[in-house]
C-alpha cells in the first residue's frame, strides 16, 4: 500500500512532465561553461519564469529582428517547442517567442544563479557567475548597451568615452 501511494504521489508531482509532447533539455543549466553562462545572463536580462496553472513556464519575448537569436536559445535548451510571433495591436511591432513547461530541476538550476519568478525585483547574479564574462555578455545582449560618446574637455578638445549601459532588474 505504501509503495502505490508513493508511486502516485511520483506520478502527479510530474504529471506535466509526463504529459509534455516537445523536447527539453532539463540538464542544460547544470555544468557551467561558456554558453550556459551567458543564456542566464541573457536569461536575467530578457526572459521569465512563472506559474501557470501550477506549472512552471519559462519564457523568451524578442523582437523579430532577433528571432535567428532565439532559435539559438531554442537549439540550446534542446527545446522543439513552436516559436510564435505576434503582433502588438497597439504600437503595431511584431515579436517573436518561445515558452516552455520546465521542470522543478532546470527551475532549481537557474534559481542558484539568481534567477526566479518576478525576477525583476529579486535577481540577482549569485552561485559564481557575479564576475563571468559570459553572463555579463549575456546581461548585456538582452537589456544593454555598449558604446562611445563624445565629452567636451575644459580646454574646448573632445575626448571620447566608453560607457556600458544594463537596463531591467533592480539589484543587478
Amino acid at each position: 500500500m505504501l509503495i502505490v501511494q508513493f508511486q502516485l504521489i511520483l506520478v502527479q508531482r510530474s504529471l506535466p512532465l509526463l504529459l509534455r509532447r516537445c523536447t527539453l533539455n532539463e540538464s542544460a543549466f547544470d555544468l557551467l561553461t561558456e554558453h550556459s553562462t551567458y543564456w542566464i545572463g541573457f536569461m536575467m536580462a530578457d526572459g521569465n519564469i512563472c506559474y501557470k496553472k501550477g506549472i512552471l513556464i519559462i519564457g523568451l519575448h524578442l523582437n523579430t529582428i532577433d528571432l535567428p537569436h532565439l532559435l539559438k536559445f531554442r537549439e540550446f535548451v534542446g527545446s522543439s517547442h513552436k516559436v510564435g510571433i505576434y503582433r502588438n495591436k497597439i504600437w503595431g511591432n511584431t515579436s517573436c517567442s518561445v515558452s516552455f513547461a520546465c521542470g522543478l530541476k532546470m527551475a532549481q538550476e537557474l534559481g542558484k544563479y539568481g534567477f526566479g519568478p518576478r525576477k525583476c525585483f529579486t535577481a540577482r547574479l549569485e552561485g559564481g557567475i557575479e564576475n563571468n564574462k559570459h553572463t555579463w555578455r549575456g546581461l548585456i545582449d538582452g537589456d544593454g548597451s555598449l558604446g562611445v560618446y563624445p565629452r567636451k574637455n575644459l580646454n574646448g578638445t573632445i575626448r571620447m568615452i566608453p560607457f556600458i549601459c544594463v537596463t531591467g532588474s533592480r539589484n543587478i
